[in-house]
């Protein structure tokens, strides 16, 4: 009797195992459980039938890809199901194929909403998914899909891969039939674009310089083969690290320049004529229009009879974080080819050797954003910035004490406009507010600046709740590139029922940048 129940049992577990992709190892680990399990008890035996043979031929059962499909509709759609549990899924019916892939959806009245995409369901015969809130339905790839029900949703267009025999939808959506040519001709449009995004992106300033810095200070953290442990450590640290990156910002902008300089148009230009009451000329360029050039009356013309001589030295400004075309540099070729001192352009400049301004400059000189300016003895020139302790993204966190303990967050929008809210906390008085800083460098470590803001009062005691009007004026010191003193007066205007007058206070405080 236990013979040929053993005998049955192997035949039954042959036939699962084959059925569900376990091919001839499996049958061969049967066989070999079977002879282990001769002697074993029933209990032991009706175990492994109803335990182990089945996780086995679970693993084997759907597909992978199947099932992603799913996990991604769970995951961002609001479909409630367990993930990675076909077996329970029973919104879904499986062909007989080996995995099992998924023949039909019924997803109606699930709460789903977003976009949902059903590419990879290439066995998808039939999809039901009406009352949800899909505001899209990606079923193109789905080349099997002839069956489709989506009607009460927020759809306004419905992209399909060929015609279906039942095609229900609502009245608003708008139906494109789309081939598989044309899928990959989107595919390969959103891709040029990509490449183009780049591209676009490869030029700005804030590109090359961040390539250009972490390559160079990658090399610079590196221990030297004949240098020191000890040299070594103490070379390398958070402030030498932030000041060598400065120093690497400053090299990067010049080398920024001088690379994109060499391909940016500049057109050509050609001498107009003289303004004897104003003494300009008019420098005619054919890509940026005209220019007026400054030159006395007594040198006009010795600057006409040389001018195929003079040098016409390109200036450049950065501009939206991009290299832009400010002007030229007119004089003596030796006398340009290493000028003394770079300058800036100017809107009315005063001799001849500075370089002329348009009658409507194409650009205006701005800083780059994040690098420091440096002067140097390249001919090309850029517009300088003042070396602030805050720069243009920074953020700062800080404690500090006015009427009590309180924290202070900060953002700068840009190297002067600084955004702050800090609340103060006492045991009977709080409050938060939000200030605008206007910062005004005096030099490398020190600020000042005025702010302005408003905030609410929450009192304890008899004076009540009430808004503020804070006006006050600051000092930023620069303790080290990360730490920085910070020490606030100024007056808080408060009113509501019961009081209304004006408040003196002190703020010291102790930042951190990062």
């Amino acid at each position: 009797m236990k013979q040929r129940f053993l005998k049955h049992l192997t035949e039954k577990a042959t036939e699962v195992f084959t059925s569900n992709g376990c091919g001839s190892g499996g049958v061969a680990k049967i066989k070999k459980i079977t002879k282990i399990i001769l002697n074993a008890p029933i209990v032991f035996i009706v175990l492994i039938v109803l335990v182990v043979i089945p996780q086995k031929a679970q693993a084997q059962k759907y597909s992978p890809e199947d099932v992603a499909v799913i996990n991604a509709l769970i995951a961002n759609n609001g479909l409630i199901a367990t993930p990675n549990d076909p077996a329970s899924w029973n919104f879904a019916k499986w062909n007989n194929e080996n995995p099992k892939r998924i023949r039909h959806l019924k997803l109606n009245n699930r709460n789903m909403y977003g976009a949902a995409s059903f590419a990879g369901l290439t066995r998808l015969e039939s999809l039901e998914c009406r009352n949800n809130n899909l505001s899209d339905l990606d079923v193109s790839q789905c080349e099997k899909l002839h069956w489709l029900k989506c009607k009460n949703n927020q759809l306004t267009e419905l992209y399909v891969s060929r015609s279906m025999s039942m095609l229900k939808y609502d009245k608003n959506v708008k139906l494109k039939l789309i081939t598989q040519s044309e899928i990959e001709e989107i595919e390969r449009i959103e891709k040029e674009i990509q490449r183009i995004q780049r591209e676009k992106e490869s030029e700005t300033l804030s590109y090359f310089a961040q390539n250009y810095v972490e390559q160079e200070i990658t090399k610079w953290e590196q221990k030297g083969e004949f240098e020191k442990t000890a040299d070594w450590q103490g070379r390398v640290n958070e402030e030498s690290r932030q000041a060598k990156m400065n120093e690497l910002r400053s090299i990067a902008l010049r080398a920024f320049i001088a690379d994109r300089s060499r391909t940016m148009p500049i057109g050509n230009i050609t001498l107009g004529t003289y303004d004897a009451d104003r003494e300009v000329f008019l420098i005619k360029n054919d890509i940026y229009g005209d220019w007026l050039a400054p030159v006395p009356i007594d040198e006009a013309p010795s600057f006409r009879a040389n001018w195929n001589n003079i040098a016409k030295t390109p200036q450049w400004v950065i501009h939206n974080d991009r290299l832009a075309f400010a002007g030229y540099k007119f004089g003596d070729k030796d006398s340009t080819a290493q000028p003394k001192q770079p300058e800036q352009p100017k809107e009315t400049p005063q001799r001849p050797e500075q370089p002329t301004q348009p009658k409507e400059p194409p650009v205006k000189s701005e800083p780059a954003a994040d690098v420091p300016s440096t002067k140097g003895t390249e001919s090309t020139e850029v517009a300088e910035e003042n070396d602030f302790i805050f720069r243009k993204g920074d953020m700062a966190i800080s404690v500090l004490y006015s009427d009590g303990i309180g924290a202070k967050f900060s953002y700068n929008i840009t190297a002067h406009n600084r955004l702050a809210g800090e609340f103060i906390y006492d045991a009977f008085v709080q409050y938060l507010i939000v200030n605008w800083d206007y910062l005004m460098s005096v030099g490398k470590r020190v600020s000042l600046y005025p702010s302005v803001g408003l905030g609410y009062r929450m009192d304890n005691s008899f004076v009540g709740n009430s808004f503020m009007i804070d006006i006050d004026g600051g000092i930023d010191i620069s303790i080290s590139p990360k730490v920085i003193l910070n020490c606030k007066l100024g007056v808080k205007y408060i009113a509501n029922d019961l009081i209304e007058g004006i408040m003196f206070n002190f703020a010291p405080a102790l930042s951190y940048k990062f």
